[in-house]
């Protein structure tokens, strides 16, 4: 794609759809949005996914498009399953279908819920065994995606860290003040940098091919050992760090024994390494906390 390419950010007013646009925005390349809202501004253009097909606004003719929209709360799709399908999956198909079929190449971001995390490091052929509801439904759209042929491609990935991520926000402010905080122990994660997500979907879909694309951080660590290296960071005692299990703070949630991904493709493509989780935690902005 040259610069004279246009690149379309569907939910280019979510956590990874606004960082995208951004970053494409001040690197110079010509850059529209999608938002459920209305809006005057010529490059921002209305699409709610929960509206019917027939409904939508025309989306122009991008050569790229990004489809960070859609429900991500897992509680939310856990909640309304029908309803959340409806936008996640069907919609979301229907959108990507029109798409490529007017030539436009698609990066569809998707997670590593997909699969079971029952070995570390799984790879993008693995078995899908999706363990919540927003994992089966990003599992579906996948599937419907690889049918699309090569200007439809998937980047699964991990635990993703913007900036100012509210529970660790929380730990930085209780931390900071001597209280203490109760982090999952048998929670797991393997995260990236909201940043190096970015700089690697605009690779991925301006330089890859289709199909299954995954990045991950170095190995696994619990929400435990992430406040364990806060509070070094912050200078804080780890005393203050009184880890808990899921069963004992009575949480319901989508854990896997591993979260990490198996990333030889944007290995062997773009030279593109395992992500440190270590350095990924330690940089986080506090004083944005």
């Amino acid at each position: 794609m040259t610069a004279r390419g246009s690149v379309l950010v569907v939910g280019g007013d979510s956590v990874i759809g606004g960082a995208l646009r951004r970053t494409l925005l001040a690197r110079g390349w010509r850059v529209a949005m999608t938002s459920r809202r209305s809006s005057s501004d010529p490059g921002i253009r209305r699409l709610d996914l929960a509206r019917p097909p027939d409904k939508w606004d025309a989306l122009g003719e991008p050569d790229i498009a990004f489809l960070c929209a859609g429900i991500t709360k897992l509680s939310a799709c856990e909640a309304d399953p029908a309803g959340s399908s409806l936008i996640n999956v069907g919609h979301m198909s229907i959108l990507a279908e029109r798409l490529t079929a007017g030539g436009c190449r698609v990066l569809y971001p998707s997670t590593n819920l997909v699969l079971g995390g029952e070995a570390p490091f799984l790879p993008f052929d693995a078995p899908y065994r999706p363990v919540s509801e927003y994992g089966r439904q990003k599992a579906l759209t996948e599937q419907r995606l690889l049918g699309l042929g090569e200007r439809a491609v998937i980047l699964r990935m991990t635990k993703i860290m913007p900036p100012r991520l509210p529970l660790f926000r929380q730990w930085v402010e209780a931390l900071r003040a001597g209280r203490t905080v109760q982090p999952l122990s048998d929670l797991m994660m393997s995260p990236i940098a909201l940043s190096d997500l970015v700089d690697t979907m605009i690779t991925v879909a301006m330089q890859g091919g289709g199909g299954i694309y995954q990045v991950s951080g170095d190995r696994d660590i619990s929400y435990a050992e992430a406040a364990m290296l806060l509070a070094d960071r912050l200078g804080c005692p780890r005393r203050l760090v009184q880890p808990k299990t899921m069963a004992e703070l009575g949480v319901a949630a989508a854990a896997m024994r591993y979260t990490t991904l198996d990333i030889t493709r944007v290995a062997e493509e773009f030279s593109l390494g395992l992500f440190d989780v270590a350095a990924t935690v330690n940089g986080i902005d506090l004083d944005e906390q």
